[in-house]
């Protein structure tokens, strides 16, 4: 007779259930180790994604093993805690949930694209007034408690998500949805062209991988649509990638040789290296990488520690250094299946959106900001309802 998925699940939580209840003392509760534990199995096995079921399924085989580790060497101070293993564990099945409860939601899509829609509008206007020097949100803020004003020291449009990195990737990977944006009266029509420039022009002046990522987007768009804006809109691309990395990071460029040449010949980089660039970011956790087979294959652990305390400004670097080459197959394998399907099936709204999120994960930390992997996991949760739906 075969035994189903949940009956397994079920299973294991239970085998696993007298390990729970000794870790008492190691990190926080056992009871609450054991349900959010529990949880996570279960709500791994219910996915129908295979890539995104198995690479939950690792990451909680890894956060099981952080835990024994501790249990069986109580005295000695690992780099890689229990603690660090189970909030990268909480955070993927927050995230886990939300795709969950999109594929299964009977809310249209085009109703999913309109609040995303008012939520960037709405940073939009906040960036545009910071840039004149007023400060919507604070001056809001005031009228409940004391707070001081805020600088946009790292660029004119940061918004309220910190930085235009994150500003630029939140408005790039919702740039599609303005572009599918059609009404039914022709003036509706005007204003939503008028909109859709505000955008692009906020997104200009965001510089950031996102900015780039968004105009290759939006050569994807068109691919099927008209090829004279897609090869515009790549050109554009190329152009901005082209300005924006000279002027953004010259002297990391300049450094790269050198510190490249170390890795090759030592496998070695100054980890109090002056300039800490991306590229120098990349190479320091490739040096940790390529340490031993295990770190190879298997990765530091969940939440290790690679230099600094912000993240690496890649997530396929930082998935490689944290769960090794299993996790980094495991996530390619969902971006290149995912990114077939939507090709095939001609959902050039979700193709582009989503083409733009695995771009600009290339040299952003898109999944470690609350704001924008809640923004992909909507992305992810409505890719898996149209699977779904096609199944059927």
């Amino acid at each position: 007779m075969m035994v189903n998925k949940t009956t397994w699940s079920i299973l294991g939580i239970f085998l696993i259930l007298p390990f729970v209840m000794l870790t008492s003392g190691v990190s926080w509760k056992s009871q609450q180790i054991f349900m959010l534990m529990a949880s996570s199995i279960i709500v791994a096995v219910s996915l129908k994604n295979v890539w995104l079921r198995s690479f939950v399924v690792y990451l909680f085989g890894w956060t099981i093993y952080l835990f024994l580790r501790s249990l069986i060497n109580p005295d000695i101070p690992f780099d890689v805690t229990p603690q660090k293993g189970m909030s990268i564990l909480l955070f993927v099945l927050a995230g886990v949930i939300i795709v969950k409860f999109v594929s299964m939601s009977k809310l249209e899509d085009e109703k999913f694209y309109h609040v995303i829609r008012i939520a960037v509008v709405l940073q939009i206007i906040i960036s545009v007034s910071q840039y004149l020097g007023f400060y919507p949100w604070d001056w809001a803020l005031s009228f409940f408690m004391v707070t001081g004003q805020s600088t946009a020291d790292i660029g004119p449009f940061i918004g309220t998500l910190g930085n235009r990195d994150i500003l630029g990737c939140f408005i790039g990977i919702s740039l599609p949805l303005f572009l599918s944006w059609k009404e039914v009266k022709p003036y509706q029509n005007n204003l939503i062209k008028a909109l859709i420039a505000t955008v692009f022009i906020v997104l200009l002046f965001s510089p950031s991988p996102g900015t780039v990522a968004a105009l290759i987007g939006v050569g994807v768009y068109y691919l099927n649509k008209n090829w004279k804006y897609a090869l515009i809109a790549i050109i554009a691309a190329l152009s901005y990638l082209i300005v924006y990395t000279l002027n953004t990071y010259y002297i990391d460029i300049i450094s790269a040789p050198s510190q490249f040449h170390n890795l090759i010949n030592s496998g070695y980089v100054d980890p109090q290296s002056a300039n800490d660039g991306r590229l120098w970011k990349w190479m320091m956790a490739f040096s940790q990488i390529i340490k031993s087979p295990e770190t190879l294959i298997f990765g530091s652990g969940p939440g290790a520690f690679w230099g600094r305390k912000y993240p690496l400004h890649n997530e396929y670097i930082q998935c490689w250094f944290e769960l090794g080459l299993v996790g980094l197959v495991l996530m390619l394998g969902y971006v290149i299946s995912t990114l077939k399907y939507l090709y095939k099936s001609k959902n050039m709204i979700l193709l582009s959106s989503f083409a733009i999120t695995c771009i600009d994960a290339g040299a952003n930390y898109t999944m470690h900001i609350a704001t924008t992997a809640f923004l992909v996991c909507i992305i992810a949760g409505l890719i898996e309802r149209n699977k779904l739906t096609e199944d059927k």
